[in-house]
């Protein structure tokens, strides 16, 4: 048989069945990011973190709405019960909720969680958030709304156009049973502070 009439054996180079450096690196980062939401997970459920995270935001929010103020002039407020508030604005028919921003929407707590209120260095009252049909309880007493609208959205803290706060306010945030909490507390010259508070 002539040589040129010879079958050719190729080689063919099988490729080889590990992993190469770029997917290894790939599943290593995929696995700390897994790793980092878990531990993330973990410590957000302790009472401190919690309590930290609610008052945070609340801080946060506040912030936005006095930014908002200051630029369009608008004057806000803030009306809270023992677990939620919300952000209403100074319209002409009164006070309103806030619905032309998703971010100052009516904010609930967690169920455990409790709001205490103070203004100008006093106790202050704040209604209970579980409504009844037409009337919302108080500390001592009941309202009815449909008798008052106006009081509905009235807010106890007023962020004014001018950058200013009034009145001064502390705001604790608290979860039953434990002896932890933490305080939004903010004074008449606008300024903001977060302290932890631990008996």
């Amino acid at each position: 048989m002539p040589q040129s009439l010879r079958p050719l054996h190729v080689n063919v180079l099988k490729p080889n069945s590990g992993f190469t450096l770029i997917e290894l690196l790939v599943v290593i980062v995929l696995i700390s990011i897994i790793v980092s939401m878990a531990t993330l997970a973990i410590t957000s459920g302790t009472p401190k973190e919690r309590l930290k995270k609610e008052a945070g935001r609340f801080a946060a929010l506040l912030q936005l709405a006095q930014d908002d103020s200051l630029l369009n002039g608008t004057e806000f407020g803030i009306r809270l019960a023992d677990n939620s508030y919300q952000f209403v604005t100074l319209t002409e028919q009164g006070w309103q909720a806030v619905t032309n921003n998703n971010s100052l929407r009516l904010r609930q707590l967690p169920a455990d969680m409790l709001l205490e209120l103070e203004l100008d260095f006093q106790p202050a009252s704040l209604e209970s958030s579980v409504s009844k049909i037409g009337e919302v309880s108080k500390v001592g007493n009941v309202e009815k709304f449909e008798d008052d609208k106006e009081k509905k959205h009235e807010p106890q803290i007023y962020l004014l156009s001018s950058g200013e706060i009034a009145p001064s306010f502390m705001l604790n945030f608290l979860i039953t049973d434990t002896d932890a909490s933490f305080s939004v507390q903010g004074t008449e010259d606008g300024s903001l502070k977060i302290q932890y508070h631990s008996l």
